[in-house]
């Protein structure tokens, strides 16, 4: 028999036992024993104690006691390699062999070495891959498995949609057929699904897909290379692109495979130029994605903790509520002795006795007491005038009380039980409410992080390109610059380092304050760990149906839901004061057999003799009782009213303060779309400026003017990438705020009460051994 099986055969016999008692009165649909085991698993094997059944679902235990194992990877930093051409440095050339270097060869050079660290990396581990990223300057290619591994999804992002559609072609030329099938296409990205063979025919053809993608449009140069593989990640960039230099950034699960990494990585690109440490991180980098930050919030949060206690305490009242219909029994034991003067007859007057009570008494959900009660006396005595001076006596009782007007019917005696019940649903509601709030708190500051992080790299590219500036300018200073330009441009450089400086402090600003919610031990405010969001925002355009929202609102909302929970229990309030403003008319009856002798076996037998109606006494009666005036239950009943018409009109303001919310959430995602559209158009017009100016910079000399228009460009581009990227972030914290005022995130995320699984009737977790 399963425990499942076991709990309802037990609940089944005690319902049938309540039954023949005269009826029992449940609390609540939940099983109290299956809730129990389940709070005492979960209590035993949970982060931290909860509060009883009606903990989150999303928190069952894991095995070494914790929620969220955390994915915690070893990093070196970056580290900047400086290609070599002819076996030197760029450095170390001679005036003639610099010049005689142009851009193009450069571009070879580096753009070798990113081939070599593809082909050793990502081509000989294609197993274990789960990312390649090949990005240039106006278009990026992607390729990632597929969760059965059996096919690689490749998306492609450009700058436009006929670059898009280029590079969709050219794909289809590298893989030797036409042009692959769309699955997705938003905006200027699109991504298509190959099998393996074709898959590993474009791995090992890319080179050439890069030649091919590079030739459908304007000559893009090759600035970056993202390699991720199970065990280990490298990213490679190109920050400058009048320089022989690379920028890696290597992590590993741990310090064998990383020593292991660097040693491949040296082998290729030569010494590194430095091996200082990233400044956004500590010794260790923690990647978390969305729900893993959810899940670690919930688990840990002492507000969630603290508010988890409420569902379990109402429950008391629930039980207490019902309790007052369970049956009682009474019994009492009262020996007298005693032992006066007489006036009716010489000397004094002794007598002993011995009085035994018990019974049953309950109170009905119609509003009557019955009960039933067994009375035996025993008594001694030395008095002339009784016949029997040790005589035994046995009396048995059944007396009713039924009102019929006041504190009568089921409405009114199960009202108690009934306002119990609305108010544990309404801790429910506040418990789903506090949850809500925390996973909405949980995903802001997890999506400022990330926009921090990628702030930080906009500033970083900016500042590598104004470091770029201030080398040409130095490289032509026999030409046309300056010491005027030099300080201008040296004198931006550090503007921008100071810029980079404070986007670092946002960093962990935002860093702190997620880890403040998170709450975990093993990502304290004072340890060496920093955070990586590992979940890639929304980015598509998304249609959101106003009126569909409202409804979800209407549905899901915990505001609504307390307030109608609210008005449910105005309802009963009134219900309970209507009927005491009734008279008092309460029906008594009672019956009583009795028995009376010499000995106790004789007297219950007399008693028992109810055939011959022997010595039965009848009670029937009623009484009656009124307030003249009844000033103050009919003030009780219209002060109720009230209530009930402040709950109802609090309703409706919270309805329509809902209902204003969810306007304001749905036009704040259109708006951050419409924000994303027009920056990203911003931002391709930024490059295509930048672009010209240094094209132009070759064919017309450098002035002090002409280079603080080039400044001005570069930080007029990252600008636009900074805009885009705070509308792309706005428009993730919206979502996140339309799913909480709609109160559809535990559903989005699936996050369940435990008290649902209990009233399914799923069998609770295994005890710890």
């Amino acid at each position: 028999m399963t425990v499942h099986q076991s709990f309802r055969r037990r609940k089944l016999v005690l319902g049938s036992l309540c039954v023949l008692i005269a009826g029992c009165v449940e609390p609540g649909d939940v099983q109290p024993g299956l809730v129990r085991r389940y709070q005492q698993a979960v209590r035993d094997r949970s982060p931290q104690p909860r509060a009883g059944r009606d903990g989150l679902e999303l928190l069952q235990p894991i095995p070494d006691r914790r929620a969220v194992p955390l994915k915690i990877w070893i990093q070196t930093g970056q580290m900047d390699f400086e290609v070599r051409h002819q076996g030197k440095r760029l450095s170390e050339l001679s005036k003639d062999q610099r010049n005689q270097l142009t851009q193009r060869t450069m571009d070879q050079l580096v753009e070798a070495k990113l081939d070599a660290l593809a082909d050793k990396f990502a081509l000989s581990g294609l197993v274990r891959l789960t990312e390649l990223e090949v990005e240039f300057e106006s278009w990026r290619m992607t390729v990632r498995p597929t969760s059965d591994r059996k096919a690689l999804h490749v998306s492609l992002w450009a700058v436009d949609r006929t670059a898009l559609t280029n590079k969709l072609e050219a794909v289809g030329q590298v893989l030797a057929g036409p042009a692959p099938a769309v699955g997705e296409a938003v905006g200027e990205t699109a991504t298509v699904t190959v099998s393996p063979e074709d898959a590993v025919r474009l791995l090992g053809k890319l080179n050439a897909a890069a030649a091919r993608l590079a030739k459908t449009d304007a000559p893009s140069r090759q600035v970056g290379l993202v390699i991720r593989n199970g065990d280990w990640r490298l990213r490679i960039r190109r920050p400058w692109k009048t320089k022989l230099a690379l920028r890696v950034d290597v992590q590993a699960k741990d310090r064998e495979t990383l020593d292991g990494r660097v040693a491949a990585l040296r082998a290729i690109l030569g010494k590194s130029l430095n091996g200082s440490r990233n400044p956004l991180y500590g010794a260790h980098v923690v990647y978390l994605g969305q729900d893993e930050a959810i899940r670690l919030g919930l688990a840990n949060s002492m507000d969630v903790r603290v508010v988890s206690f409420d569902p379990a305490i109402t429950r008391e009242d629930m039980v207490q509520a019902a309790a007052a219909f369970d049956v009682t029994v009474f019994a009492s034991l009262l020996h007298t002795i005693q032992d006066e003067n007489s006036a009716s007859a010489p000397g004094t007057a002794e007598a002993h006795n011995t009085d035994w009570q018990v019974g049953l008494r309950k109170h009905t959900t119609y509003g009557g007491d019955v009960s039933a009660t067994w009375d035996f006396t025993r008594t001694s005595d030395n008095s002339a005038f009784t016949a029997l001076n040790r005589r035994y006596e046995s009396a048995f009782t059944l007396a009713i009380t039924q009102p019929l007007l006041r504190n009568a019917g089921r409405d009114f005696n199960l009202a108690g039980l009934r306002i119990a019940r609305l108010g544990h649903r309404t801790s429910l509601s506040q418990f789903r409410e506090q949850v809500l709030a925390l996973v909405g708190q949980v995903q802001t500051s997890y999506w400022t992080l990330a926009q921090a992080l990628a702030d930080y790299d906009i500033q970083q590219r900016l500042l590598d390109r104004t470091i770029e500036t201030r080398d040409s300018v130095l490289f032509r200073g026999e030409m046309d610059a300056t010491a005027v330009e030099v300080r201008q441009a040296e004198a931006e450089i550090e503007n921008r380092r100071a810029a980079l400086v404070r986007s670092e402090k946002t960093i962990h600003d935002a860093q702190d304050q997620l880890v403040r919610l998170l709450a975990d031990d093993r990502l304290g405010l004072l340890g060496r760990y920093g955070v990586a969001p590992e979940t890639p925002p929304a980015t598509s355009a998304i249609r959101i149906d106003r009126v569909d929202q409202i409804k979800q609102a209407l549905l899901f909302n915990p505001l609504l839901e307390q307030a109608r929970l609210a008005i449910a229990t105005a309802d009963l309030n009134v219900t309970v004061a209507r009927n005491e403003t009734r008279p008092v008319l309460n029906l008594v009856a009672s019956v009583a057999a009795q028995g009376l002798r010499d000995s106790p076996g004789g007297a219950f037998s007399e008693m028992s003799e109810f055939a011959g109606h022997d010595y039965l006494s009848y009670t029937v009666g009623a009484t009656f009782e009124y307030p003249i005036g009844n000033r103050g239950p009919k003030s009780a009943l219209r002060q109720r009213r009230f209530e009930r018409l402040q709950a109802v009109a609090a309703m409706q303001n919270v309805a329509d303060q809902v209902a204003l919310a969810v306007n304001d959430a749905v036009r704040e995602v259109e708006t951050t779309i419409a924000e994303i559209l027009a920056y990203r158009a911003a931002l391709r017009a930024s490059r295509a400026k930048l672009q010209s100016l240094e094209d132009l910079q070759e064919l017309r000399g450098l002035t002090p003017e002409f280079l603080q228009l080039k400044l001005n460009a570069q930080r007029e581009l990252a600008e636009a990438a900074r805009l885009e990227l705070r509308a792309t972030m706005d428009l993730n914290r919206a979502l996140a705020a339309l799913d909480q005022v709609t109160g559809t995130t535990l559903q989005k995320r699936n996050i369940k009460l435990a008290a649902e699984a209990v009233v399914g009737h799923r069998p609770p977790p295994e005890p710890k051994p």
